[in-house]
């Protein structure tokens, strides 16, 4: 259960809080140093087997720790499911269900559809599908492309494609970030949308996005000849 290397860094970043849930604020620039940090100790291989997780039977639920906020739960399931890992989602995660420590973390399971958050449900079943559909998401390599302030810009990338993740935490857009693609394999033929909200432009070797607040994006690029 790869808390260390995610859970505990990815709640610093979105929900503001450290594993005894203390008040912590860490930009992006200091939660990329953490995830280089705990992927530098272990090889490859094994980071991929590793099970991410938001939350568990022994934390509290990671939509309670983000004050019930929609958006930050979607960034972080985003997260869960692009970074290197296999992501593991609590029961109940998927429905919207919230609960602090133990025992409101471990709730019974909401059987009755009518009160599931339908639009977190389809978010996840999209995710689950993005990731089943392209390799690069399961077994592609890890770069780090970008993080300063409020936003992290990674790509999973593997022979045949290219997946470049951005998110943005703050309460405001962010415009005109400029992404430098020459420190991995290129340049694709073109980049697609995959999930997510915001615009961008492919000038050579530089990516500029526009993030919505407390919106990310995935991208698909396929590499050219």
């Amino acid at each position: 259960m790869n808390y260390y290397g995610f859970a505990h860094p990815v709640r610093a970043f979105l929900a503001r809080q450290d594993i005894k849930y203390h008040p912590v604020r860490i930009d992006a620039a200091e939660l990329d140093a953490w995830l280089t940090d705990a992927r530098s100790r272990i090889p490859y291989a094994n980071q991929l087997c590793q099970l991410n997780l938001l939350g568990s039977h022994d934390t509290a639920r990671f939509l309670t720790l983000v004050s019930g906020d929609r958006a930050l739960m979607g960034l972080a399931l985003l997260l869960l499911f692009a970074y290197p890992g296999v992501p593991c989602v609590y029961y109940g995660d998927e429905i919207g269900m919230t609960g602090a420590n133990d025992p409101y973390n471990r709730a019974c399971f909401d059987w009755e559809p009518a009160h599931w958050d339908q639009d977190l449900r389809a978010q996840v079943r999209q995710l689950a599908g993005l990731r089943r559909a392209h390799p690069a998401l399961r077994r592609g390599a890890y770069q780090t492309l970008g993080a300063e302030g409020d936003c992290l810009v990674f790509a999973r990338f593997d022979a045949r494609e290219l997946i470049i993740v951005a998110v943005n935490r703050a309460d405001r857009p962010t415009n005109g970030l400029r992404i430098d693609l020459r420190v991995i394999p290129g340049p694709p033929w073109s980049l697609d949308l995959l999930h997510g909200a915001g615009q961008w432009t492919l000038e050579a070797d530089t990516l500029c996005l526009d993030l919505p607040s407390k919106g990310g994006v995935i991208l698909l690029g396929t590499w050219g000849a």
